[in-house]
């Protein structure tokens, strides 16, 4: 084993010890993406349109986006990236 271990393992590189310094924004808002404004149908559509088929397929999707936006759980929805942080744990990416 141990004259494996380097082969197996690869050599150690030692450890780094880092300090982080969080900045609190006082003035931040949850930005919902535009979704609070649209139904069902609408969101669909701005799914197809920005080429996640897959998403706009799912009968349940649109419903799950709507709640996650609700509950301030949609964390991204751009032309290249659709995420929540909720139970539905969509993380998507156009087909294009």
């Amino acid at each position: 084993m141990e004259a494996d271990g380097a082969d197996l393992f690869g050599p150690n590189l030692g450890c780094v010890v880092a300090r982080e310094r969080i900045q609190k924004d006082f003035d931040w808002t949850y930005k919902d993406w535009g979704v609070g404004a649209l139904d069902e149908a609408a969101i669909r559509q701005r799914l197809k349109d920005n080429h996640y088929t897959a998403l706009a397929e799912d009968p349940d999707v649109p419903a799950k986006i709507k709640k996650a936006a609700s509950n301030e759980a949609l964390a991204i929805w751009t032309d290249k990236h659709l995420v929540t942080i909720d139970e539905s744990l969509i993380d998507a990416r156009p087909d294009h």
